[in-house]
């Protein structure tokens, strides 16, 4: 963590930055919580993967990791969707509180997948449908938002590489 890569995707090219005065060392111990999640139903279009870790990292916040416990090569970024819309007000079906056993949405604890493409390099998070769990992550399930204005592609701003140009020539 001491000596960070940067990539320009479009250019290709990239150095390795060496911090000066970083409070990391170069083999930089993680400190990791994990949450199990189990999704009932599994993922939307994923019914079959259902056994979720969250990974929790320190060093690597406010990004977490969704990984399946079924496909295990597989895990998805995820973070708070207030993170990316300060105004984020989801509304639970009558069903989904149900579920849950709540009345207030506040309750839960609430993820969104974040999605990154290459060319052009972009990231984008799903706020349409995000992962709903119980404090314990006992419940868990994706929702899917009926009646709102958010997409499944909602783009999030990130580093302009064009401000790393000089620096990758």
């Amino acid at each position: 963590m001491i000596s960070p890569l940067v990539i320009n995707p479009t250019s290709k090219l990239g150095l390795q930055l060496v911090l000066a005065g970083s409070p990391y060392m170069a083999r930089q111990p993680l400190t990791l919580r994990t949450l199990a999640i189990h999704l009932k139903e599994g993922l939307l279009g994923i019914p079959e993967w259902k056994k979720f870790v969250l990974q929790i990292i320190d060093e690597l916040m406010p990004i977490m990791l969704l990984a399946s416990q079924d496909t295990p090569m597989v895990s998805f970024p995820v973070v708070d969707p207030w993170l990316i819309d300060t105004e984020y007000m989801p509304k639970l079906s009558d069903e989904d509180k149900a579920y849950f056993g709540v009345e207030n949405e506040t309750e839960l604890a609430w993820f969104v997948i974040l999605n990154v493409k290459n060319d052009p390099f972009q990231v984008t998070a799903n706020l349409l449908s995000p992962i709903v769990t119980s404090a314990d992550g006992e419940k868990a399930r994706q929702v899917m938002l009926s009646k709102t204005p958010y997409e499944t592609a909602h783009p999030i701003k990130v580093l302009d590489p064009e401000k790393f140009k000089s620096v990758l020539k």
